[in-house]
């Protein structure tokens, strides 16, 4: 049996690479990485889709750094900034739990 809680954090996952929300962190170069989350990002997206409460947001984001989900990546001042997502290990759970892969990213066609 599988936790609420966890089947959400992969919904969310979901929906991170479903709405092209991963990759929102910009560089200098404009340069955007798919595999990586703004804190404020994920605290959109868990606002959006699961609650608005400070201890709700505190406790997915828990819940995605404990399964490796997501790792802190970028921090300053000892306070996370970006997260890197797991997509490898999230796809490989969302297949565990749901019985399907999770929905492919797409990216945008070059233009010629």
């Amino acid at each position: 049996m599988v936790s609420k809680a966890f089947k959400t954090c992969l919904l969310l996952i979901e929906k991170m690479v479903k709405h092209r929300i991963v990759g929102t962190v910009k560089q200098p170069r404009e340069i955007v990485f798919i595999n990586q989350i703004g804190k404020s990002d994920l605290e959109n997206l868990i606002i959006r889709y699961i609650g608005a409460d400070e201890r709700t947001i505190r406790k997915y984001t828990r819940v995605c750094v404990q399964q490796k989900l997501l790792t802190p990546h970028i921090t300053k001042n000892e306070e996370v900034k970006v997260y890197r997502v797991n997509l490898a290990r999230a796809d490989h759970e969302f297949r565990m739990v749901f019985g399907r892969p999770l929905k492919q990213l797409t990216l945008p066609e070059a233009k010629s």
